[in-house]
């Protein structure tokens, strides 16, 4: 008992602190203000307004906890990344926002676009982030305070590209067409992200009515901070008159009503304390990426690595994207070193451009920007064209990326070599019946390429394939057999790894074996018998096999007791059947299961 008190009585004491700090500081905020319109990749909304909007909208199931930057500048990224992502995600998917596997995590988001300093970020630059890699989530990337510079992980990159957004748009808020079209937007199905400029009556809004009016401002602007419009309210009174927008901060529960509050109409029209402009994205539906790359490098300041992704070759190229293409790195240059994890980028734009029969490059281009006395390499590049479920991984590395220049590396993918297929469903197979798969092997390719076959641990025994490696000269093909022999029912799964030079692959296959033996009816109920009495039914035994069987038969199950067979063992030839009598003989009233379990020795 000593020891549970002293924990609750630190706890008390932690929780004072918090809520002493709460009262007495002020929240931070982290908004850099910008105009959309001069940046080109972000389009005017194409917002259709209905007639008749509903005077009230508000739908709090998709909505996170509400959440708490606490010391970092870092509004931007719980206003784009944690509530509108997260509630985008959670309607898409019908899922629990509450948990953190379900959350979009804002240090995803701002410690890629912040520059390398807690310093704020652009509200365009967190929507491009969800556009270009997608968002991390919480269980991948924990949010904390004290940390705004460490790049996600490996699988925080790979699991955030599944939630990529696309079409960012901007609506203009300064007059009642806009306000009409964030309402519609809202009714939707999304929400919206605005700036707002920080008076007084901002930070005190309890003082207020919980709503954030023209004609409550005093004292001077505290700086830009970055909210979610979460839904409206026509009939709202305020200092402003009626109507008003209801909105979600970060600034944790214990501010405004539980982290609610609302801002007017005539707010969101105001220059003095909104930006003048509402973002959001369109959702990818049930998203998979269908060509990724992946790679390492080594540099002692990220914030002057420039990185594209491209099919084709960087003096020709097809299909191209500059990632990382953020305004902060170019007010501040992040002194960072790269991670020591590999980054995945999706290129997914580009997978159509590797056809079959090309000899399309897939390759990535590393550009040291600043000519500052430092340079890198490029350790590890590989491109996954999950489309066609190859991977290619370049061989001629580490290579070095000069101090102010270039560094490209390119692998084959795709188009210069061809495996089909690489999925077999043999679908329901009789045990004791093989039956095989043809796979061709084909090089399209300009440079020959050889293959080493393994079948992966945990493969099932009954699948087989011919050969262990496959070598092919430029414009050559092959083909193996994969033979699915069951001896035992069930489903059965295996996958051919298919380890190249180049390529790398693998072949899966499915199965599922069913049994010679079939039973009619499947179940029979004998109704009510009294205690004493007896009631029998005969059931049919046949042999789809090939061969003459030994079969058993016995009653299993809760009360085989109470069940009488006629023959425990039959002797079938292949294609026969025969009729066994199973009776009923309850020796006391209540109800009575079993089951008549027919079987062969392999069966």
């Amino acid at each position: 008992m000593k020891k549970v008190s002293s924990v609750i009585i630190i706890l008390v004491l932690l929780l004072s602190v918090q809520f002493l700090l709460g009262q007495t500081g002020l929240h931070r905020l982290g908004l850099l203000r910008e105009d959309p319109r001069g940046i080109s990749w972000l389009k005017p909304a194409e917002v259709e307004v209905t007639r008749t909007l509903p005077s009230t909208f508000f739908n709090p199931a998709y909505l996170p906890p509400i959440g708490n930057q606490g010391s970092q500048g870092s509004c931007t990224a719980w206003a784009v990344a944690y509530y509108f992502k997260t509630y985008q995600e959670a309607k898409d998917r019908q899922w629990d926002p509450a948990l953190p596997e379900h959350q979009a995590s804002p240090a995803f988001v701002y410690n890629l676009i912040n520059g390398g300093k807690d310093g704020g970020s652009f509200i365009s630059d967190a929507f491009k982030a969800l556009e270009d890699f997608g968002c991390g989530t919480m269980a991948d990337m924990p949010y904390n305070a004290g940390n705004f510079s460490d790049w996600p992980s490996e699988d925080a990159f790979e699991n955030g590209i599944p939630f990529r957004t696309q079409n960012t748009a901007f609506i203009y808020t300064a007059n009642n067409a806009g306000i009409n079209q964030i309402k519609q937007v809202l009714n939707n199905g999304e929400l919206l992200v605005i700036g707002i400029s920080v008076y007084p009556n901002f930070d005190n809004i309890s003082s207020y009515d919980y709503t954030y009016c023209v004609n409550d401002v005093y004292g001077s602007i505290r700086g830009g901070h970055a909210v979610a419009i979460v839904g409206y309210d026509d009939s709202k009174v305020t200092h402003d008159g009626v109507g008003a927008f209801r909105m979600v901060n970060s600034w944790g529960r214990s501010w405004g009503q539980s982290g609610f509050w609302w801002m007017s109409y005539e707010a969101v029209k105001s220059s003095l304390l909104c930006h003048g402009f509402a973002y959001y994205a369109n959702d990818r539906p049930h998203y998979t990426p269908e060509l990724v790359a992946r790679y390492q490098i080594t540099h002692p300041r990220r914030g002057t690595v420039g990185v594209t992704v491209g099919v084709g070759t960087t003096m020709n190229s097809l299909w191209s994207h500059h990632y990382f293409d953020f305004q902060m790195w170019q007010y501040s240059i992040d002194n960072h070193s790269y991670p020591h994890n590999p980054v995945l980028l999706d290129a997914s734009d580009g997978a159509s451009y590797l056809t079959p029969g090309s000899s399309n490059n897939f390759y990535i281009e590393i550009h040291d920007q600043k000519w500052d006395g430092q340079s890198g390499t490029i350790d590890f590049f590989r491109g996954e064209f999950n489309a066609q479920q190859m991977t290619a991984t370049a061989t001629n590395l580490p290579l070095s990326i000069p101090d102010g220049s270039l560094a490209p590396v390119g692998v084959p993918i795709g188009g210069a070599f061809s495996i089909f297929p690489l999925s077999i469903q043999f679908g329901e197979i009789m045990m004791g019946t093989p039956v095989q798969q043809d796979i061709e092997f084909n090089n399209m390719g300009n440079s020959s390429e050889s293959f080493v076959l393994q079948m992966d641990p945990g493969s099932s025994p009954d699948f087989t394939f011919t050969a262990d490696t496959v070598a092919l000269a430029s414009g050559e093909s092959q083909t193996i057999s994969v033979q699915y022999f069951p001896l035992t029912q069930g489903n059965d799964k295996g996958k051919i790894n298919a380890t190249g030079t180049i390529f790398s692959t693998a072949i899966r296959m499915r199965g599922n074996a069913t049994g010679t033996l079939s039973l009619h009816p499947a179940v029979f109920d004998f109704g009510q018998v009294p205690t004493g009495s007896s009631q029998s039914t005969q059931f049919t035994v046949k042999n789809f096999g090939n061969q003459t069987e030994q079969i058993n038969l016995a009653i299993t199950g809760a009360h085989p007791g109470h069940f009488l067979l006629s023959t425990p063992q039959l002797t079938l030839a292949a294609g026969d059947s025969q009729s066994v009598t199973v009776t009923f003989k309850p020796q006391s009233a209540e109800e009575k299961i079993a089951y008549l379990e027919v079987s062969t020795p392999a069966q």
